[in-house]
């Protein structure tokens, strides 16, 4: 994300108002992944503040679109006859704390189980490194050309910093 600070002040004012704004960039896609050719493309969006139009268009080639967002602000992005909130979250776990790899992992779409309810007799992953988060890390890791081996070391975890962030 991008930190953009607009200041304002008025001659001989020692204080000065600052609003801190940031720039955040949503892909719609038609599945989890990072292939290049999973965005969709050309879909057209319209932005809401509450009930005020604030912006309309279309995805780029990439099925990405950019938004400038205050903190506490939320905004409700329509696309394809649904509706998307969008707002800041807290801060998320450590790279190198599980919780932290798994919630990145699912940004990217790949299904750890953290979220999800049990399929038949299986407990979902729930900060425990168990096989929904190892096949997410293998599947991460093959999607990425690393080497594959459900492990997240170094190389893994820089391409996540490098996918969804520190």
């Amino acid at each position: 994300m991008i930190s953009i600070s607009l200041a304002r002040s008025i001659e001989n004012l020692l204080t000065r108002n600052v609003l801190a704004l940031r720039v955040v960039k949503l892909r719609f896609q038609i599945a989890g992944g990072n292939g290049g050719d999973l965005g969709i493309a050309d879909a057209p969006f319209t932005v809401f503040l509450g009930d005020l139009q604030i912006g309309s268009g279309q995805t780029d080639s990439n099925g990405e679109l950019s938004l400038i967002i205050a903190p506490g602000e939320s905004l409700q992005v329509q696309m394809l006859d649904t509706i998307y909130n969008v707002s800041f979250g807290p801060a998320m776990n450590a790279l190198t704390a599980l919780p932290g790899q798994q919630k990145r992992l699912e940004a990217l779409g790949y299904l750890t189980g953290h979220l999800l309810a049990p399929l038949a007799n299986a407990v979902p992953d729930d900060n425990v490194d168990g096989p929904r988060t190892q096949q997410a890390v293998l599947n991460f890791q093959s999607d990425q050309n690393l080497t594959i081996d459900a492990n997240i070391g170094n190389n893994t975890r820089n391409a996540l910093r490098t996918a969804v962030g520190a």
